[in-house]
């Protein structure tokens, strides 16, 4: 119960990291894109037989760069909205 707990204080404390970002640039449905890309990130690392509640995404990633092009849709510029990822 413990190791839960501490995994949903780190996605939690990494979600409010996410609104604060995204409400600095502009972005009102932080909600939304933040539980896409987690989503859309844990499952490019389907290979493993663990999948950690906070994985480390590639720079490169379709999930990375599907969370630029919702920030880009939002207003950013490309180099923002990268920079943001």
């Amino acid at each position: 119960a413990a190791l839960e707990a501490a995994r949903l204080r780190a996605v939690r404390s990494l979600a409010g990291t996410f609104r604060t970002h995204c409400a600095a640039l502009g972005v009102k449905r932080s909600c939304a894109f933040f539980e896409n890309w987690l989503w859309s990130v844990r499952g490019e690392g389907t290979a493993a037989s663990v999948v950690p509640a906070l994985p480390l995404p590639e720079a490169a990633s379709q999930a990375q760069l599907a969370l630029a092009r919702r920030l880009e849709h939002c207003g950013l510029s490309e180099q923002a909205a990268r920079a943001a990822c």
